[in-house]
């Protein structure tokens, strides 16, 4: 706007300029200097109407009408405030809602995991089982034991990496950095490939890698998370090397996960994760990493590229095969036979993680993002009445434009202005109506004492 201002200065003090060339010329040549400029004007023509040509032959003069029309939209607003507040509230609480229930929806159905490419993850069933296991495989395995994974792991060929995580989150009660007291604290057992196979790089230190979950006990180190750390620690570097002490077991912090990683199961936040080799320890009553069939684990695997599903499942059953046999021994028994013959495990899209929030809430989800919808649609046809009848009553003040020259064109973008300040003003306060209701819904879907950890607030 002020470039366009300057660009029409210059023009005009181009106009004088030549104008006053013209009037010394005739000045030289015997003229009084009255008449002179008379004659210069008379050469130059209209310089009015030169100005209006150079105004509209300007690519700024489109958006210079905008603003006038902003500017003219504004002012007939606010001389009608009660049905312009009507109309704006009327939006705001139709797009407030369903950006409420859509950023609800999205955190539990829709969003991917924040890793390397989630849409090359693949789960290892469907998570539909938790805790533990102990008899032979039949049907669709859901869990898995550690022997399994660390023998899939190394057999694989379709799978860049796989990584296994305990399908139970700890909540243990520990001391941190000596502290006196204890503190409840969420604890993910996670095998030492489970960063790398999402592709998750720390903030600080290192995270854990195949050497911490070789042998069992061995390692008692964490990798804390970064709510966690900004919570307990208030974002202390120097975390790295701080002590938790679980049960007789000291481990050491070696590293904090980025702010955006919160794990692969939507719902949970684990404090720390741990290496699966420390199971015994964190659960004395429960564990079983030398068994066989002792199965507890989520599997996920990240495909190699140019790697189908299809394909990946082939390798993959063909693999539990082998492995199921060798479980069964030499001789296994008519009910072995007829167990393997069913087992088997259906490789299922990853990208968006693991929940048991999609079981409880899809559906009811869905039914009231339909509901919120129609809200929306009623809130509109509001709305488009009210504009209707505000142009019945400014029917007189068109028709006087009209009759001075105003174009059809002119006065329907005039009009769309005013409906577009009214759009954007309800969403404003729509989306800000949204992040309080956002929260609101999700303190009421949480069953626990706790709100569930995830983010609701509005985005992109």
């Amino acid at each position: 706007m002020f470039w366009s201002k300057r660009k029409q200065g210059d023009f005009s003090a181009e106009l004088e300029s030549h104008l006053q060339i013209e009037t010394d010329r005739l000045h030289e040549q015997g003229f009084a200097e009255s008449e002179a400029r008379a004659a210069a004007r008379r050469a130059l023509g209209n310089r009015t109407s030169a100005e209006e040509r150079f105004y509209e032959s300007t690519r700024w003069m489109s958006w210079d009408l905008l603003w006038r029309d902003i500017r003219f939209g504004l002012r007939m607003l606010a001389r009608n405030r009660v049905s312009t507040a009507a109309a704006i509230v009327t939006l705001a609480l139709g797009i407030g809602a369903n950006t409420a229930v859509f950023s609800l929806l999205n955190a539990v159905l829709l969003r991917n995991l924040p890793v390397q490419q989630p849409r090359e993850l693949a789960l290892f069933g469907e998570a539909q089982g938790m805790g533990s296991m102990d008899e032979f495989p039949k049907a669709s395995l859901q869990l898995f034991s550690y022997p399994f994974f660390r023998e899939f792991r190394q057999k694989n060929q379709v799978f860049f990496d796989v990584a296994a995580v305990s399908s139970i989150l700890f909540t243990t009660h520990g001391r941190v950095a000596g502290g006196a007291n204890l503190e409840k604290i969420g604890a993910e057992l996670v095998s030492g490939s489970y960063f790398h196979t999402f592709g998750v790089n720390p903030i600080l230190g290192r995270t854990l890698s195949d050497a911490d979950d070789q042998h069992p006990g061995a390692h008692p180190v964490a990798v804390a998370s970064f709510s966690w750390w900004q919570r307990r620690m208030a974002q202390d570097p120097a975390i790295l090397g701080k002590t938790i002490t679980i049960g007789h077991t000291v481990y050491s912090i070696i590293g904090v996960a980025p702010p955006e990683f919160f794990g692969v199961t939507v719902g949970q936040s684990p404090d720390v994760w741990i290496p699966l080799a420390m199971e015994k320890e964190i659960s004395p009553g429960w564990n079983g990493l030398e068994k066989n069939l002792f199965q507890s684990l989520y599997v996920i695997g990240r495909r190699k590229p140019g790697v189908t599903m299809e394909q990946a499942g082939a390798n993959t059953n063909l693999l539990l095969q082998q492995i199921i046999h060798e479980y069964a021994g030499p001789q296994p028994s008519v009910k072995q036979v007829e167990d393997m013959q069913h087992a088997r495990i259906d490789l299922t899209p990853a990208a968006t993680g693991l929940t048991h929030l999609r079981q409880a809430f899809s559906a009811p989800l869905a039914i009231l993002m339909g509901v919120v919808a129609l809200v929306l649609l009623i809130a509109c046809a509001n709305v488009a009445n009210l504009l209707l009848a505000r142009a019945s009553a400014r029917q007189r003040e068109i028709a006087v434009r009209m009759s001075i020259g105003a174009r059809r064109s002119r006065l329907i973008r005039q009009l769309l202005v005013e409906s577009a300040l009214m759009g954007l003003t309800g969403a404003a306060l729509g989306v800000l109506l949204a992040s309080a209701a956002s929260r609101l819904l999700l303190v009421m879907v949480s069953t626990g004492s706790e709100t569930l950890p995830i983010s609701v607030a509005p985005d992109a």
